[in-house]
């Protein structure tokens, strides 16, 4: 695929398809991979805590990066989204429109891409002898199989999750950033991020249900794969489950053991 076209060229959907079908099997062997290092790095490198200027410049770095590339995200694709949305709630879970192609379409397969080197948030706690909890490698191997197997298949409710993802992630990935430099954030700061992430799957559970409704109990024109939508549906609600119980046991219960 060539990736030499100018930004005034329209976004070359079938090119880009192509060439993600053609990777997917490489990028099931770096789900593989990933999981295995998380296994096994922390035995290889030691479970010492590093606190080298090198490592938390890098970590900085990384984590504006990513937040960076977030805001310029969700600025190229919120002008789409409001679009479909004001065209009515159906019409934006089920009719795909300029989703896919143009200056969105290009963005949408940045994000898939993007899911790659978000591997990375987990090589550097590796790195630096950070527990690394089960699940925020299960999500980063999930998410990045499910976006890259399914790509355009999805269908219109897509744009609620890459909206929500990239919206979440502008705040998240800043938040992170700053605690490495060192700042001293409000305590409250980290559970409006989490009760964001918790909002993110409840609302795609919503959406997935509704194009499941539309799509497959009703025969109702949606454009979607009901493969997809299963997928998709059984991601959200397994990252529904972990994150709500990863606020409880975070805030809620630690709060309440301070009361004891």
């Amino acid at each position: 695929m060539s990736m030499n076209k100018s930004a005034e060229e329209d976004f070359d959907l079938t090119a880009a398809l192509e060439w993600v079908r053609e990777q997917r099997l490489k990028v099931l062997g770096v789900a593989v991979v990933y999981v295995l290092f998380v296994q096994l790095g922390p035995r290889l490198l030691g479970t010492t805590k590093s606190s080298s200027s090198a490592l938390r410049v890098a970590t900085v770095f990384w984590n504006a990066a990513n937040g960076a590339f977030s805001m310029w995200m969700l600025a190229q694709v919120t002008p789409a989204f409001l679009r479909a949305a004001s065209r009515g709630w159906t019409y934006s879970i089920c009719v795909v429109d300029d989703y896919y192609t143009g200056p969105t379409g290009r963005a949408a397969f940045l994000f898939v891409l993007s899911k790659l080197w978000e591997l990375g948030d987990t090589v550097l706690l590796v790195i630096g002898g950070r527990p690394v909890r089960f699940l925020h490698w299960y999500h980063h191997a999930i998410v990045l199989l499910q976006v890259w197997w399914t790509y355009v298949d999805g269908g219109a409710c897509v744009r609620w999750a890459t909206w929500m993802n990239v919206a979440v992630h502008s705040a998240m990935y800043p938040y992170f950033a700053m605690h490495a430099l060192g700042m001293r954030l409000p305590r409250w700061t980290a559970r409006c991020i989490t009760t964001a992430q918790i909002a993110q799957f409840l609302v795609g559970s919503i959406v997935l249900a509704f194009v499941f409704r539309e799509a497959i109990l009703l025969y109702r024109p949606c454009d979607t794969d009901p493969v997809a939508i299963a997928a998709h549906l059984f991601v959200y609600l397994s990252f529904l489950v972990l994150f709500s119980h990863f606020f409880y046991v975070s805030y809620v219960n630690k709060n309440k053991s301070k009361t004891i």
